[in-house]
């Protein structure tokens, strides 16, 4: 009866959060202004926290975070929760911004729900998807509809969301949250949490922070993710006055060079994740003239850069328009005078010798001076028989890889054996059928008589 008299005094919408309280909060990172909201929902508290003493209203840094007690009370290495808390924290400090709090943990399926699905994966070796599934659980139960009344509460008219997970922007989208920029969280990873990470990057298309981090989620095989974050590992503790360089050779099981990988899932994944640990790779333009995309070709780097040492460009035309939307355009390296350039393209000059062998250190240090590469892994495939006539010292060369594939070629006149360097602290592992070999350099001059 009291509705009937009064509706036009009651609002057609209901607000899903009540604003409670609000104070000072200081942290071992800094002060923070915190805030509790209700959710009348659920009745769940959920907690504010803003940098004070900033406008907060166009392109705010936001991170939706939802409760982890597993990893930020207690310290669980399972999963990367508790760095992403502090990652957020020290950001919106420094840059301002809000961390939206939410109590929903193990994805929205509560602590009791997660512990079990733990269980599950330590006992049957299922991942964390498969795990809530075998429960009877939703992949993702997690709601954000709080967050647009907090958000307008605020006075917040649009945000920069801090997140790798696709399905935060999707909801927030399709909740009317105005995202004008994603802001990356970029956290440490530990052997613990591999397997997690993984599964987030492959099952439920998680960002993660480069596309070596993205390459390594997908290593399930011990002595490639070993290989690999020692590879890595050596990348970034490079010396900065040059490049890190690494030279990939594939050969055949009769010691010739081939451009063809085994077709395992395994092999396949070690092979992209060397290149993309790398910030360039370079390849020589016979390796890819018959290819149609950068996919095909293997090529899988942020930037690429290609030797042409007869400036037989057309043939690459497709590098320019596969690229679209990059912003590092293809580098085509040739000695050829004049040399015209195409869409996409950066043109610049490479020194050969008399015998039309590239000079692939100085090419290196140029791409270091002049494009910021840090790191560049060659592919030594249509090399192999100009580095096997190459006299100088390697010390500019930091890895060496061999991966010797399950095949015969019938490519007498490129052989591997001859180009290969000495090599100090070899080591080699097996995947599937496939031999990977790698070492670094011997300071001994010649070649190398594996």
């Amino acid at each position: 009866e009291y509705m009937g008299e009064h509706s036009s005094n009651i609002p057609t919408t209901m607000p899903s959060a009540l604003f409670e309280t609000s104070a000072r909060l200081p942290t071992k990172f800094g002060v923070f202004l915190t805030s509790v909201y209700r959710d009348v929902v659920t009745a769940k508290e959920v907690v504010v926290l803003a940098s004070p003493d900033r406008e907060l209203k166009q392109a705010v840094p936001v991170r939706l975070h939802d409760q982890c007690a597993t990893s930020e009370v207690f310290g669980s290495l399972k999963c990367d929760c508790q760095q992403q808390l502090e990652f957020a924290q020290q950001y919106i400090l420094e840059h301002g911004g809000i961390i939206i709090y939410l109590q929903q943990e193990g994805r929205g399926i509560g602590l009791s729900n997660k512990i079990a699905a733990y269980r599950l994966q330590q006992e049957q070796g299922l991942d964390t998807v498969d795990a809530n599934i075998a429960l009877g659980l939703p992949e993702e139960a997690r709601s954000y509809q709080v967050v647009p009344d907090i958000l307008n509460h605020l006075g917040v008219q649009s945000i920069q969301l801090m997140t790798n997970n696709p399905f935060k922007i999707k909801e927030l989208t399709r909740l009317g949250v105005i995202i004008t920029a994603r802001i990356p969280v970029i956290v440490a990873r530990n052997i613990q949490n591999e397997g997690y990470l993984s599964t987030k990057a492959l099952r439920q298309g998680h960002m993660l922070t480069n596309p070596a981090e993205a390459q390594l989620a997908t290593i399930k095989h011990k002595d490639s993710f070993t290989f690999l974050k020692g590879l890595q590992h050596g990348i970034r503790s490079h010396i900065p006055s040059r490049p890190f360089v690494t030279m990939l050779f594939t050969q055949s099981i009769d010691g010739n060079s081939t451009n063809s990988i085994a077709s395992s899932t395994d092999t396949i994944n070690l092979w992209r994740a060397m290149q993309n640990s790398h910030s360039a790779v370079l390849v020589d333009i016979e390796a890819m003239s018959s290819a149609t995309s950068i996919e095909e070709s293997g090529i899988h780097a942020e930037q690429i850069v290609v030797v042409d040492r007869h400036f037989v460009s057309p043939t690459v035309s497709w590098l320019s328009t596969s690229r679209a939307g990059s912003d590092k355009p293809v580098v085509i390296a040739t000695p050829v005078t004049p040399r015209p350039t195409l869409p996409g393209t950066v043109v610049i000059p490479c020194q050969v010798n008399e015998s039309n062998v590239p000079d692939l250190r100085r090419l290196c240090e140029t791409l270091h001076s002049q494009f910021s590469v840090e790191s560049i892994i060659i592919r030594c495939g249509t090399f192999v028989t100009e580095l096997s006539k190459v006299p100088e010292p390697w010390e500019w060369v930091d890895r060496v890889v061999v991966m010797i594939v399950p095949e015969i070629s019938e490519d007498k006149e490129n052989r591997v054996r001859g180009a290969i360097p000495n090599l100090d602290q070899v080591r080699s592992f097996q995947v599937d059928q496939t031999i990977v070999i790698h070492g670094q350099i011997s300071p001994t001059i010649g070649p190398n008589k594996l």
